[in-house]
């Protein structure tokens, strides 16, 4: 970047800081929270207008330099006010409206079509929100500098690179492309992605190279954003992944356009791509935390429930049973001299020793679950009495020997239950409970057959069931 650009950018970084920013929503907790994060990065301007009587009105007052809507649940009105708001600010030179919404992509480009410049994904992220923020401040700030040059005269190169440092200053990689396919701008961030080196020109018969699907598959021509958009199309929202040099494989969010004059006349093709690869990671985390359990990384009862639903699904259509086998620990045994320790063994980490054991227990296709202070089993085939009757038995041979947590010798104290049923339309809970009041300590060799409701069976150990090996 050029000495005078970093002294432009100075220049304007006050004006930037001290612009008027209006945030606008239903939810008082959700417009506080984005006040906050905004007053924190030392923007100076920064007005509330949460459940105001009408919006618009606020707008009109205010005469923001940008507006951070945030959409309540009910799309229509959303879609209204910001049509409204749009409407009003039309006149007012460069004035970027920001939306948070949902994170879907269709839901994105209908906003963007109503109207708004830039569509935050709920739940936000603070660091995202004052860049984007920032950037669209500043690009404010050389739009209302360029009328001013324009007006004095003019200063076409100092514009030009001012222009250029704003894009530079942006997080998102901005590539821009000819008629004839030659890259003609590549900012900061796309330089840094090696883009300007690694995306040679953009052919009429051909998908981008190394860009590929957010499954890590070649793009087919007709879903390239670029061959798309250069066929007159615009992308809102595509996701994309890319194997960078240095960074490994990056998760984008394509959006391309064509680049037309105000004439009308098409220039070329506009792409830029945000990267959503730390957000995409965090977003995993969090549905992976959602559906297991923290403590034995087991799926928990709630991701159990979906599995076992789709399996009743499945065993319906081949007229097939499912079974449930439910472990119950019942506490934990010292082993060796008791007073060598400081007490009695947590359950928890008896739990945590136990389910690293059951993958080596299991039948392919079984799947475990955390399921209370104990698991819950799914049988992926059909099983019969005498095969439920091995299956326990292997299961308590292999979690019955001792354990070692903490530095002590435990044992666990087990009992097992077994349920089965032919009705697809079982609740699963009352499926995993009727094998859970049927559980019974692994003692002998036979097993006995009780009621579980119309078309199921439980089975559990008698009091001479499951001989220990």
């Amino acid at each position: 970047m050029a000495v005078l650009d970093e002294a432009l950018l100075e220049q304007f970084k006050p004006l930037v800081r001290g612009s008027r920013i209006l945030v606008l929503g239903d939810e008082r907790a959700e417009v506080t929270a984005l006040s906050t994060v905004l007053a924190s990065a030392q923007f100076s301007g920064v007005v509330e207008a949460a459940g105001h009587h009408d919006p618009v009105i606020a707008v009109q007052s205010v005469r923001p330099d940008l507006v951070v809507l945030d959409l309540a649940a009910d799309p229509s009105a959303g879609d209204l006010l910001l049509e409204r708001i749009r409407s009003i600010t039309t006149g007012e030179g460069v004035l970027p409206l920001l939306v948070a919404s949902g994170a879907d992509p269709l839901r994105r480009a209908q906003l963007l079509a109503l109207g708004a410049d830039d569509v935050l994904a709920k739940p936000l992220a603070a660091t995202e929100l004052l860049a984007r923020v920032q950037s669209w401040l500043m690009i404010r700030v050389l739009s209302a500098h360029q009328q001013r040059a324009a007006g004095a005269g003019g200063e076409a190169a100092t514009g030009a690179r001012f222009v250029e440092a704003v894009a530079d200053s942006l997080v998102d990689a901005v590539l821009a492309y000819g008629e004839d396919g030659q890259i003609r701008f590549a900012n900061a961030e796309a330089r840094r992605l090696g883009l300007d080196r690694h995306l040679p020109p953009q052919r009429p018969d051909t998908a981008t190279p190394r860009l590929r699907g957010s499954d890590g598959r070649e793009l087919a021509l007709e879903e390239d954003p670029l061959w798309r958009a250069s066929s007159g199309r615009e992308v809102v929202g595509q996701e994309v992944t890319l194997d960078s040099p240095g960074d490994g494989v990056r998760t984008l969010v394509a959006n391309a356009r064509p680049a037309r004059t105000s004439a009308g006349h098409r220039e070329g093709v506009v792409l830029t791509l945000h990267d959503v690869t730390e957000q995409r990671r965090l977003l995993d985390e969090l549905r992976r935390n959602q559906l297991h359990d923290p403590l034995t990384g087991l799926p928990n009862a709630v991701l159990f429930g979906e599995l076992a639903t789709r399996a009743m699904a499945r065993t319906a259509r081949d007229h097939k049973p499912l079974t449930v086998i439910m472990i119950v620990l019942d506490g934990v045994d010292e082993l060796g001299d008791p007073e060598a320790s400081s007490g009695p063994a947590p359950v928890n980490h008896a739990l945590a020793a136990l389910a690293g054991r059951l993958p080596r227990l299991l039948r392919p296709g079984d799947i475990a679950a955390r399921i209370g202070n104990g698991f819950a089993l799914l049988c992926d085939t059909p099983v019969l009495e005498s095969s439920a009757t091995r299956i326990v038995a292997r299961l308590h041979a292999g979690l019955s020997r001792p354990l070692d947590v903490a530095g002590r010798r435990l044992t666990a104290r087990l009992r097992f239950g077994v349920a089965t049923t032919y009705d697809a339309h079982q609740p699963i809970h009352l499926l995993t409970q009727t094998a859970l009041v049927t559980a019974r300590p692994a003692t002998g060799d036979t097993v006995r057959e009780r009621a579980a409701g119309p078309g199921s069976s439980a089975i559990g150990p008698s009091a001479a069931s499951f001989q220990t090996p």
